[in-house]
């Protein structure tokens, strides 16, 4: 399931199980391996999320969506 798959809270649930599942088989792609490393990486591209959507094009939703939780989700297995 991709990010852009989300839409409900059910959709949302599976996509965390997904996650999951895929740190547990230690698939690629988790670039902050630890719990406080990934929750840091959140919180950073949280705070940073402006300049970031700025720098990309991503529009920022108004009032955030699961598709956008899934998101900030999403983004800690990769933002250092």
């Amino acid at each position: 399931m991709q990010v852009s798959d989300v839409r409900t809270k059910e959709d949302f649930i599976s996509f965390l199980e997904q996650m999951s599942r895929e740190r547990e088989q230690g698939r690629k792609g988790w670039a902050n391996a630890g719990l406080a490393d990934y929750l840091d990486a959140v919180a950073r591209w949280t705070e940073n999320m402006d300049q970031a959507a700025q720098n990309t094009g991503m529009k920022l939703p108004q009032n955030p969506d699961w598709q956008f939780i899934a998101t900030l989700f999403h983004i800690g297995r990769i933002y250092e």
